[in-house]
């Protein structure tokens, strides 16, 4: 490296340098002239005898100057320049070029830029490496512990400030002034959470352990950057003002770094407070009881043990990673304990009792979102990457029949006397050249083109991707490097093994083998131009099945939006005349037809599920025993438009202290009874049966709850007042199409209670195409890059066809002139053309057939070997082949042999 270095400095003003040389060999020459002259020789002799007893002076400087340099760089310099020349020669050749590369390089660089930060990016925290997950093996599912296993967790010396305990993100309502309430996502944190990340603040400070005292918690909060500049302008004097949250005042002490965005990709916090502000605000945790599954009471939750709640990192300590892990299993042992002696099956405490949370490495965190991508990533990085082969493939071909169309050109330089390894670095530094110049245009693509994918497939994420740093421009100068030897090591080896005196008899290179790596290449991109576009019609195809699929409930007719009545502070006894008015706000609309609550909603992100126990010698156990949960009121069914199959529905005397009533989906009364009547029949969240079991009294159809995607789950539903549940649905079916009406019923419903917030107003169509938004985008993408490669292929075919009939048209015109039909040539040509379309689409299809199999596993749901598609993809590669072909057979038809051959 040393050597390196000194070279380059030597590099640095060696032009001056050598001008001194110059100076100082004329006065040396001089010297020894004036002493010839003395010694009685003429001038003119003296000056001769000086040069002689001198040396060469030429070599003296060359050898000094190449001494003073680097004459490998050198020459590759003036390779490049040459190369630049050469291009700037045909600048509409050279643009073309650049243009096809930029697309393909600016497409990779978007995405690797996409999964870099989604896939690969670790949290932006000093040291991530050395943070570490409790995580549940071999899952990889985060493992939640108790309030209190935090605490004792906190107390273990070797852990003391190393210990960051979080919930799940929450939606909290933002008053400001007389202003609608605004949703706002927060989340709350123990309070050594910003300690143990090691983070510094913008402005103020962050929450400290005394902010989080269990009984006292003291009204505080922290904003993230991004919140902070879009929705306070930046304003710094906003730390220590108040803001209204859930109806609590709320002391903003500090403002988060501008790169710290949240643990979690695709949660972009607005707001961090302590974790005992949860009571005060009235926001209920993401956390359960472990033994029974039912959810906590938020006076209860910080103080029991027997409650899964908290998300946890830990920094390892100096001691190392051993000593971490047995603090971790030593804090854990009181909760299972409290956990076991609350188990009433023995098999559940048996399995209760293999569980110990496991801290693993994680830089990254954890993210459902990245979880999620990461099927998609990785079909869109094989996908991309068959882009990007298809542009070498197509520029190579390029310039490898730019390299034969100069081959006249070629045989006199190398006639004259030029080195066969000189013509071959000319070819790659062409390519070095093209594709430096395309990564600067692609890089400029890539910037543009990264928040629009970003938007399409992972829009939470857009703040926290990365931007142009050392690592992108040393990756993207790596990939130019790689291309431009790509494209230029076939021209390279032609030019390295031509024959001048064949080049020169002939009068060009000939067209027998020299055009079989042309061809090759044509046939490479037709192949993978038929597999993108065979995976972007099996990707749409199948889109569009799940799009048309049942999902058990009305679409098109139904809007449904998402409120919190805790958090605007309704107490929990005017909570059902709340309801009331915002049913009958609807129906005052003459188009509503329906309105009904429910706790959670389809389509709406939340899961509930329970673990039952159905009643009878006959009834079977449910696979997996994981049994989706809806809390709804006597109209949400209606609403909906879910069906009745057998007994009855729920009604308004279905409330607290009369007898307890369920329904279940048909999927579920299958499973545990199979063609036996479950109407009467009971069930309960305990072992043993008892008089708060509930009873089946109606069986409804089957609906997907989690996507349109998913299978129809089993469920069960319980009237919101006999679950002493929440609603936080609100679902209006009218009558027509409810996306024309939604702003209108927004406004009314909104005006009914201006203190409620809501969210998420949608209709149903609506939230299938939300849940489908990741498979929308990946047709998009796919069918963009089979366009494009299709296009390629074209030009390909085209360029390589064109100079077969440029190179043949003396046998052309002499064919022609004996009489030969120009159809007859105009059909020559585009044979030559099919056969290229149909070798390269069997080929594609192969590959489109393969690919399901051999990676199907690792990529996208409906990336599948399709007939429909496969059959569809090799007809588009066969006439893109054909079509490719049109220009340079009619060129071949319109041959006038009689200018031809006088001109010969």
């Amino acid at each position: 490296m040393k050597t390196v270095w000194a070279k380059l400095k030597q590099l640095v003003g060696r032009r001056a340098r050598v001008q001194r040389l110059e100076e100082e060999v004329a006065g040396h020459i001089e010297l020894l002239v004036e002493e010839n002259v003395r010694q009685g020789l003429d001038r003119v002799e003296a000056r001769r005898q000086a040069h002689l007893a001198f040396g060469n002076v030429l070599a003296t400087r060359e050898e000094s100057v190449d001494a003073m340099g680097w004459p490998q760089l050198e020459s590759w310099w003036q390779d490049g320049k040459i190369a630049v020349r050469t291009l700037l020669r045909r600048p509409a050749f050279a643009l073309s070029l650049i243009a096809i590369l930029a697309l393909g390089i600016g497409v990779t660089t978007a995405i690797f830029t996409l999964l870099r930060g989604v896939m690969w990016q670790s949290l932006p925290v000093p040291r991530p490496h050395e943070l570490y997950l409790a995580t549940e093996l071999p899952e990889q599912a985060t493992f939640r512990l108790s309030a209190p296993t935090v605490r004792r967790l906190e107390n273990q010396p070797e852990l003391s400030g190393r210990v960051a305990a979080y919930t799940s993100s929450g939606r909290l309502m933002l008053r400001r002034g007389e202003a609608p309430a605004e949703p706002m996502d927060g989340q709350f944190v123990a309070g050594g959470f910003f300690r143990a990340l090691e983070i510094a603040p913008a402005y103020g400070r962050l929450l400290e352990p005394a902010d989080d005292e269990i009984d006292h918690p003291r009204p505080v909060a922290v904003l993230s950057w991004h919140w902070w500049q879009q929705n306070l302008g930046g304003d710094p004097a906003v730390v220590g003002t108040e803001l209204r949250l859930n109806g609590q005042l709320v002391t903003v002490v500090g403002i988060a770094p501008k790169t710290f965005t949240g643990i979690s990709l695709g949660e972009n916090i607005a707001a961090w407070l302590p974790l005992g502000m949860h009571v005060a605000m009235r926001v209920s945790p993401s956390a359960w009881i472990i033994t029974t599954g039912e959810t906590v009471p938020l006076a209860d939750w910080m103080r029991s043990d027997n409650v899964a709640c908290l998300n946890v990192l830990v920094r390892r300590p100096a001691r190392g990673a051993v000593a971490m892990q047995g603090a971790m299993e030593a804090a854990w042992r009181p909760q299972r304990d409290s956990a076991i002696s609350a188990f009433t099956d023995p098999q559940e405490k048996e399995q209760f009792m293999r569980r110990v949370p496991q801290l693993v490495a994680s830089p990254q965190g954890f993210s459902s979102t990245r979880d999620g991508f990461k099927k998609t990533g990785v079909t869109l990085s094989l996908l991309v990457g068959a882009v990007v082969l298809v542009t070498l493939a197509n520029t190579s071909t390029l310039l490898l029949l730019r390299v034969l169309a100069r081959g006249r050109e070629i045989g006199v330089r190398l006639a004259l006397g030029a080195g066969r390894w000189r013509l071959a670095r000319a070819a790659l530094m062409e390519g070095l050249v093209l594709s430096l110049a395309g990564a600067f245009a692609g890089l400029l693509i890539g910037m543009w083109l990264t928040p629009v994918l970003a938007d399409w497939l992972v829009p939470s994420t857009r703040n926290a991707l990365p931007g142009v740093d050392a690592p992108m421009l040393a990756s993207l100068t790596a990939l130019a490097i790689f291309c431009g030897l790509a494209l230029g090591a076939l021209p390279a080896w032609l030019s390295a093994h031509f024959s001048p005196q064949t080049i020169l008899r002939r009068g060009g290179v000939g067209q027998g083998t020299s055009l079989l790596a042309g061809r090759a290449l044509i046939v490479v991109q037709l192949a993978l131009s038929v597999l993108l576009v065979s995976v972007a019609i099996s990707l749409a195809l199948d889109l569009r099945q799940a799009l048309r699929a049942n999902l058990g409930y009305a679409r098109e007719s139904v809007v449904s939006t998402f409120f919190h009545l805790a958090a605007a502070g309704i107490a929990p006894e005017q909570q059902a005349a709340t309801l009331q008015r915002l049913r009958h706000a609807a129906q005052s609309l003459p188009q509503v037809k329906a309105v009904g609550f429910a706790s959670s909603g389809v389509l709406s992100g939340s899961r509930t599920s329970s673990g039952l126990y159905f009643r009878g010698d006959d009834a079977r156990k449910p696979p997996g025993n994981n049994i989706q949960h809806e809390s709804t009121d006597e109209n949400y069914l209606s609403a909906m438009g879910i069906m009745l199959q057998r007994g009855r529905v729920f009604t308004a005397e279905d409330i607290e202290g009369k007898p307890r009533v369920a329904l279940v989906s048909q999927k579920l009364a299958q499973q545990v009874y199979g063609e036996t009547n479950p109407i009467g029949r009971r069930f309960g969240f305990d072992e043993t049966p008892s008089e708060n079991d509930w009873e089946i009294v109606g069986v409804v159809n089957d609906i997907k709850v989690n996507g349109a995607r998913s299978e129809a789950s089993p469920i069960i539903y319980t009237p919101l007042s006999q679950w002493r549940s929440t609603a936080t649905c609100l679902a209006i079916r009218v009558e027509g199409d409810a996306a024309s009406l939604r702003e209108f019923l927004k406004k009314k419903i909104s005006e009914a209670e201006p203190g409620l917030m809501f969210t998420r107003w949608m209709t149903i169509e609506e939230r299938v195409q939300l849940w489908v938004r990741n498979d929308l985008a990946a047709v998009r993408l796919t069918t963009g890059f089979g366009a494009l490669a299709i296009l390629l292929a074209m030009v390909g075919v085209l360029g390589a066809l064109g100079y077969l009939v440029a190179n043949r048209s003396r046998e052309i015109a002499v064919r022609l002139a004996i009489g030969a039909e120009p159809s007859r040539v105009w059909r020559g040509i585009v044979r030559e053309a099919l056969w290229l379309g149909v070798i390269g689409s069997a080929l594609g299809l192969t590959l489109a057939i393969l690919l399901p199999r051999v990676l199907g596993s690792w990529m996208m749901t409906g990336l599948r070997a399709d007939v429909t598609a496969v059959i569809a993809a090799g007809l588009i590669g066969v006439l893109a082949a054909v079509v490719g072909g049109l220009l340079p057979a009619r060129r071949a038809a319109k041959v006038d042999p009689l200018t031809l051959l006088r001109s010969e």
